[in-house]
């Protein structure tokens, strides 16, 4: 059986595998996965934007990859997303402005986004930091001075952003991960 055929699977953790090439598309079609733990792989090229028809993904992590293509606009539709990680990877392009709004972040509970270790241009979207729930943003490492603006005021290192659960207001953290290779 493919595993884009198994459409009940609601966990599937395949980190650290030596996969390459491109994220399967299949994985659309597992429409009740809640958890896609990709990172520690080989994968290039793009992340699919079928992802976005997978509704109930909580649990998105394909850090530690070589994509390198932006993150798609689609990913505004996973609003049950507390997870998000794509460190370490050669993503370029914007930061897709639905992922701020995604309803303040707050009714869709994200968490945790990270997006350190990039080649993104431009800057954060503003309604970023209006989320109530999220407790950790990070674009850490990314050579680009534009990402760092306005709402995450300006920086020179890498930085993180962590949140103040329930408070909706963001505190800023220098890193001391500047100039550490993957």
């Amino acid at each position: 059986m493919a595993i884009g055929n198994m459409n009940e699977l609601q966990y599937l953790d395949i980190a650290g595998a030596s996969l390459s090439g491109s994220i399967p598309r299949q994985l659309s079609n597992l429409t009740k996965l809640q958890s896609l733990f990709l990172f520690r792989n080989q994968f290039t090229g793009l992340i699919p934007w079928e992802f976005s028809r997978i509704l109930p993904l909580t649990n998105l992590d394909l850090s530690d990859n070589s994509i390198s293509e932006p993150i798609p606009e689609s990913f505004a539709e996973l609003k049950n997303l507390r997870l998000l990680s794509l460190m370490y990877n050669e993503m370029n392009g914007t930061v897709p402005y639905g992922i701020a709004e995604l309803p303040s972040l707050v009714t869709f509970d994200v968490t945790y986004i990270d997006l350190s270790r990039n080649k993104f241009t431009g800057g954060i979207p503003s309604d970023i930091s209006r989320s109530s729930k999220l407790q950790y943003f990070s674009v850490s490492n990314n050579p680009n001075p534009e990402l760092c603006g306005a709402p995450l005021r300006s920086c020179s290192a890498s930085m993180a952003i962590l949140g103040s659960k329930g408070t909706g207001k963001l505190r800023l953290f220098l890193l001391l991960s500047a100039g550490q290779s993957k």
